[in-house]
């Protein structure tokens, strides 16, 4: 379950900055800011670095490179003497509003505002976007306050299937002021102990052949893009090898007003959504560390289709969870409840003066030795 909820988070953080990546492009990072920035990695890179007081200041040189923060440098957060680190003093903290000005406004109006700061939740040498973090890693930032089995507690008391939502959906799914969402689902092995994890990028270069891309795995053609009949393909022919995909519902825009909204503990909020809704997809595949994900879109409506889609999914109202086989049987079910009761009516209505004429004739039969009864009874009173 760990790797899972790793999965969600690592699409959580990215979409934070995803914004801030396309307004700040590497061509506009100025050459000086680069070059310190790789001066503050010189140390930082160091796992065994400490600061002044004491604490570890290590900095993954691998995660922070992929981040905006990376290309914006350190110094677009940071302020330190040129004497720095002899100084000893500590560096100064940007507050994150000066660029994430929309979100922290978000915030402010949330529940969370009292109780955590930014850095309670996102890391910012380590910030992903949405779009590369799985559920299990969004949740992972939640359990640092909200322990699991409390959550599962007070969810079990109105939630159906609680284990499989805690597990499979990331709580901002249901927790944030978002209007709409799309299908993201990964490839996952059955573990030896039965249950189902996400599967590794070693996991997955053992089944595509040797020097093909892990996308291949259920992109058959190699076109970058996955279309309905490859999906049915992989779900029919993986299936019994216990490989599988498994999906869950994702924000399609972050949202930072985290609190309990009254309307998520209706069903229909997700399962009964407008037809064409949550019919963007896509199918993520890990790098070798498991930390960032990409995207690859699959066509749309294939994500719901109800015999080729991703397993205990369905959504009421939704064209493409309906099965024309699975209507047609519907159809008749229904048509066939309705017909006998409507043969029954019609019998009943085009017998009623013959059944009225045979209820008449047995109340006549059963009248007349009533009668003669009766005389026989007169009779031996009247010899007495």
């Amino acid at each position: 379950m760990s790797r899972l909820i790793g999965f969600f988070l690592f699409l959580l953080i990215r979409g934070l900055i995803s914004d801030a990546n396309a307004a700040a492009p590497e061509s506009l990072v100025s050459p000086v800011d680069a070059k310190k920035t790789q001066d503050c990695m010189k140390c930082h890179a160091d796992p065994k670095i400490k600061g002044s007081l004491g604490r570890y200041t290590y900095i993954d040189p691998a995660l922070f490179s992929e981040t905006t923060h990376a290309i914006k440098g350190c110094v677009s957060c940071h302020t330190a003497s040129e004497k720095h680190p002899d100084d000893g003093l500590r560096v100064s903290r940007v507050k994150c509003d000066s660029c994430h000005e929309s979100a922290v406004k978000e915030y402010l109006a949330s529940a969370h505002f009292d109780h955590a700061s930014c850095t309670n939740c996102h890391n910012p040498h380590n910030a992903k976007s949405l779009a590369v973090v799985t559920s299990t890693q969004m949740n992972g930032q939640c359990t640092n306050c909200h322990k699991p089995d409390k959550v599962y507690v007070r969810h079990s008391s109105w939630l159906p299937q609680t284990v499989s939502h805690l597990e499979k959906l990331p709580c901002i799914s249901c927790h944030s002021d978002t209007k709409e969402f799309v299908i993201a689902m990964y490839v996952e092995k059955r573990a030896a102990n039965g249950n189902y994890e996400p599967m590794t990028q070693k996991e997955m270069a053992v089944v595509v052949r040797d020097g093909q891309m892990i996308s291949r795995i259920v992109d058959d053609n190699g076109d970058e893009k996955i279309s309905l009949a490859e999906l049915r393909r992989f779900n029919f022919d993986s299936r019994p090898s216990g490989i599988r995909l498994q999906s869950m519902v994702l924000p399609k825009k972050v949202s930072h007003r985290i609190q309990v909204f009254k309307s998520r503990f209706d069903c229909i909020s997700c399962h009964g959504s407008a037809p064409d809704s949550k019919q963007s997809a896509f199918v993520l595949f890990p790098d070798s560390r498991g930390e960032r994900w990409t995207r690859m879109t699959v066509e749309e409506g294939a994500a719901l289709d109800v015999l080729y889609g991703t397993p205990d999914f369905y959504m009421v109202g939704a064209s493409a969870t309906r099965s024309p086989w699975m209507s047609a049987i519907g159809l008749l079910i229904v048509s066939g409840g309705g017909g006998a009761a409507g043969l029954h009516l019609f019998f009943r209505v085009r017998t009623r003066s013959r059944r009225l004429k045979l209820h008449t004739t047995e109340n006549a039969h059963k009248k007349g030795p009533e009668k003669h009864e009766s005389h026989n009874n007169h009779e031996g009173e009247s010899q007495s």
